[in-house]
């Protein structure tokens, strides 16, 4: 699923308008560091220091992340979180997919 929805108003000229993702959408990696504004490294050590969440695998070679996990933290980190409130999100996000059927 797209983050945008691309339409042509009478004119021909593309109008283009954010549609909120469903809180089950995956987000593939490329995805995930554009609505973040991080580089591919950063991500992943990001991830092995706990300041974010690890993929959900979906396939043999294919990763993604819940659409509702990235807003979660994008939102922690706008509020003002420290690492701490960060790494203590990340736990409670990861206890949560276990809970969803």
């Amino acid at each position: 699923m797209r983050s945008t929805e691309a339409s042509a108003n009478s004119n021909g000229r593309d109008t283009t308008q954010a549609v909120a993702p469903s809180p089950y959408t995956l987000l593939r990696l490329p995805e995930v560091l554009r609505i973040r504004g991080r580089c591919r490294s950063s991500h992943y050590t990001d991830i092995q220091h706990g300041l974010f969440t690890p993929p959900v695998s979906i396939g043999a070679r294919c990763v993604a992340w819940p659409a509702s996990e990235v807003e979660a933290l994008n939102l922690a980190r706008i509020s003002g979180f420290d690492e701490a409130g960060i790494r203590d999100l990340v736990r409670r996000l990861v206890i949560q997919r276990s809970s969803v059927a």
